[in-house]
């Protein structure tokens, strides 16, 4: 930062002087701005050290109580429109196909009002609660964000409509599964 300031009051003497000896002047402009250009180069080449992660991943609990909140975040899947031969083409025959998606991050909040579970830890969707931490894994994961070392929290939800063809009959059955999902947590180590 100190010499960032340096250039900067080198390259500015060198305009200011460009008027009454523009040798001088322009020698100094080009001085500063060739240093600041090293220095900044030089920095940008140092290996940046990814910060080793580790995670963990927990179910959600109580899901299906918040089915309203993770509606409002469902978009369409357009696999769920596929003929059952695109179906087949993309090696999806026998899968279950849900209708909706969900946004894959969210995050974690603590719900120290909770009547349940002092410790209970809200899992979160565009700030929206859309279950909880499992009670038996809820003091495990309070550690964790109290370390500050979260790096994000990934969700995957699967529930609710879906359909599945059946590559032995050639059929198409359509059902609802209830909805559940996991939350796994990245953290620096």
């Amino acid at each position: 930062m100190l010499l960032n300031a340096f250039f900067e009051i080198i390259i500015f003497a060198g305009i200011v002087l460009l008027l009454k000896k523009p040798l001088v002047g322009i020698a100094l402009v080009l001085l500063g701005t060739a240093l600041f250009v090293l220095i900044r180069r030089g920095r940008k080449a140092a290996p940046e050290r990814a910060e080793p992660t580790g995670s963990k991943t927990y179910r959600i609990a109580r899901i299906n109580s918040c089915e309203q909140e993770l509606m409002a975040f469902a978009e369409e899947r357009e696999e769920y429109e596929y003929s059952p031969e695109t179906i087949v083409e993309k090696g999806l025959a026998d899968d279950e196909i849900f209708r909706y998606r969900f946004p894959r991050f969210g995050e974690l909040a603590e719900d120290p009002g909770n009547e349940h579970d002092k410790n209970a830890v809200m899992v979160l969707m565009n700030g929206e609660c859309i279950g909880f931490i499992p009670a038996e894994d809820a003091v495990e994961v309070r550690r964790i964000l109290e370390t500050k070392r979260v790096v994000e929290t990934i969700l995957d939800i699967d529930g609710g409509p879906f359909k599945r063809f059946d590559s032995d009959t050639g059929e198409i059955t359509v059902d609802t599964a209830p909805f559940h999902g996991e939350v796994s947590i990245v953290f620096e180590l």
